[in-house]
């Protein structure tokens, strides 16, 4: 379960530095790298997303061992 933890926090952090990337003046009037940016962030989302799906499967499976 730390193994999943760790991998949503980095997964979060490279998130919020794309985020930021992307409000950048000089990278926010750019269309192709702002695409680029954007599609990066996305994948990221998608990623984020199984991450928390798998951390929270391990969650209950720990739960359930702990009642047995």
């Amino acid at each position: 379960m730390k193994k999943a933890e760790q991998s949503i926090e980095d997964t979060e952090e490279k998130l919020s530095l794309l985020d930021a990337e992307m409000a950048r003046p000089e990278v926010a009037t750019d269309p192709v790298k702002l695409n680029e940016l954007d599609q990066k962030a996305n994948s990221l989302r998608t990623l984020l997303e199984s991450l928390y799906e798998e951390w929270e499967a391990l969650s209950e499976q720990a739960e359930l061992s702990r009642k047995e």
